[in-house]
């Protein structure tokens, strides 16, 4: 069942973004700013079973940031998320996802130093690791229109 206005169209499409350098403004990097980030993902419809699934999957480079006295470097595992989806009633969607399927963590490793000339010279004041990570989640949703 669709709007009046939208008759039986189908969807396709590819979605591709790039970033550039602005080097004309100088080369220094934003904190915390990864090199890179790729979103890879599909959706498919099924509708004759009333159904849907889809996968993403996401990395990103390593995140660098820099203040007085402190360096942190931030890592990303890669992350996997599906989903599939049914129709139940003309107004009732379930629809099961899981997320971080592929136990990803963050890892940040802090330099800290206790002066600017310390960091110059490269002279560590502290050194510190940090692991966080969640395991996958699983989700049941039942979506109502009313």
């Amino acid at each position: 069942e669709s709007i009046d206005n939208v008759g039986d169209g189908q969807v396709y499409g590819v979605e591709f973004d790039l970033s550039t350098p602005l080097d004309f403004i100088g080369e220094r990097r934003f904190n915390s700013q990864s090199d890179y980030v790729l979103n890879l993902g599909f959706t498919q419809d099924i509708p004759t079973w009333k159904m849907a699934f889809g996968a993403t999957y996401r990395e990103q480079g390593d995140a660098y940031s820099r203040v007085l006295a402190e360096e942190v470097v931030t890592s990303y595992g890669g992350d996997l998320e599906i989903f599939v989806e049914k129709q139940i009633a003309s107004n009732i969607v379930v629809r099961f996802t899981g997320t971080n399927l592929l136990d990803s963590s963050k890892d940040e490793v802090f330099d800290k130093f206790g002066s600017v000339d310390d960091q110059i010279s490269r002279d560590y004041d502290e050194y510190e690791l940090e692991t966080e990570s969640s395991g996958p989640v699983y989700q049941l949703v039942m979506r109502v229109a009313f």
